[in-house]
């Protein structure tokens, strides 16, 4: 009888979310509570559903991380092998916000993957802003663990500049990871030597 029950009362997100309002999100949240199965349940829809749903419970498994990342370190390297072929802006940049804002790469098995992903969003004009910012604050995170990738950020942050004619918000971003990059001194020095080598 409780199992029916459970199941009577399991919250039913397809059709609860009928819309994209914070408030809608909250109460799915709420519904979660940090249950480990709705919320695997949640990230399942948020590639198998048609959109709007798919951005919809995206966007909900983004704020349970917000209060609880641990949620979502068992599924990390599936979730990145799934939004490296997603076709939905707002499910990349939900899992990509989840990346960058609140677990970072630690306890991700293959982060050089996750790296060559954010390399290509970043680079690409076709991306949406929002998702070549994140990109770039995982790349720039990652550089701080893997000091050995500052070069190449540094030079594809340059192209950037020279070619692709960003959006001031994210020429703004770009400036100041270049500014953080070369006070790091990681990279720099590499970078100015190769260039005097090519001469």
């Amino acid at each position: 009888m409780k199992k029916k029950e459970r199941q009577q009362n399991k919250p039913d997100f397809i059709n609860g979310l009928g819309d994209s309002g914070r408030a809608t999100m909250d109460l799915a949240v709420e519904a979660i509570n940090g249950d480990p199965l709705l919320f695997r349940e949640v990230m399942e829809l948020s590639f198998t559903q048609p959109y709007p749903i798919n951005m919809r419970t995206a966007r909900v498994a983004q704020l349970c991380c917000e209060q609880d990342p641990g949620l979502i370190q068992p599924w990390m390297d599936d979730v990145i092998q799934k939004i490296s072929i997603a076709t939905t802006d707002g499910v990349k940049r939900s899992y990509l916000k989840i990346i960058n804002d609140y677990t970072g790469i630690d306890g991700i098995e293959d982060p050089g993957f996750l790296v060559q992903t954010c390399f290509d969003w970043l680079i690409s004009p076709r991306e949406a802003i929002a998702i070549r910012y994140h990109a770039l604050g995982i790349l720039m995170k990652t550089c701080k663990k893997i000091p050995e990738l500052t070069p190449e950020l540094m030079s594809v942050l340059n192209f950037i500049l020279e070619e692709d004619n960003p959006s001031p918000g994210l020429k703004n971003f770009i400036n100041k990871s270049l500014s953080s990059l070369k006070k790091s001194g990681i990279g720099f020095r590499e970078k100015n030597n190769s260039s005097k080598d090519r001469r």
